[in-house]
């Protein structure tokens, strides 16, 4: 059997969703059988949820999550402390991470969700070319290959903090960051 793509496995969380989808289940994305938009606002955050949030607030608004995951980086140098990043995913294919840096805030979001919609476009899906006509300024970081995914691309929208990540030719995933300032700290949108 061969790998599964990033988007295979968001088209198959949205199916699982639909099958399991009931009116008690807090925050679920479909009702109805229909799609319900979720907005990414630039540097705010994503639908009811804002950077800067706590666990406990981002519970009270989405229930539990569907899964947790703790992991610790080195940004910048292997010299520098690691950092602990929780993460949460919903079955909606997102996930929320909460950086001890920041004293354990929502500190960046990354979703590959269908639903998920900026300035009435839905990202997840267009095309490489599509991208270059709806986002003109969005600047190519980087180009990697890694052994799960194959060729990944990271397309960056700086003024809107969104990163783009595309696979075979189509938008797969989509990061937002919140604003920082000068010295690198986030400046909370609440």
């Amino acid at each position: 059997m061969g790998t599964i793509s990033v988007a295979e496995v968001c088209y198959l969380r949205s199916r699982e969703i639909m099958a399991k989808a009931t009116p008690s289940v807090p925050r679920i994305l479909y009702f109805n059988q229909y799609l319900i938009p979720m907005k990414i606002k630039p540097t705010v955050g994503i639908d009811s949820i804002k950077f800067g949030m706590t666990m406990a607030q981002v519970k009270l608004l989405w229930g539990k999550p569907n899964s947790t995951q703790d992991s610790s980086h080195s940004f910048y140098s292997e010299d520098r402390p690691k950092v602990k990043i929780t993460t949460w995913e919903y079955h909606e294919g997102i996930k929320l991470n909460f950086w001890s840096l920041y004293d354990s805030l929502l500190t960046n979001i990354d979703t590959c969700s269908p639903s998920s919609v900026f300035e009435n476009i839905k990202l997840i899906g267009l095309s490489e070319k599509e991208l270059w006509l709806k986002f003109p300024d969005a600047g190519r970081i980087e180009e990697d290959e890694d052994d799960e995914h194959g060729w990944l691309k990271e397309y960056s929208i700086d003024e809107h903090g969104l990163v783009l990540w595309v696979e075979e030719g189509k938008v797969t995933e989509v990061s937002i960051y919140p604003e920082y300032d000068r010295g690198d700290t986030p400046v909370w949108p609440l």
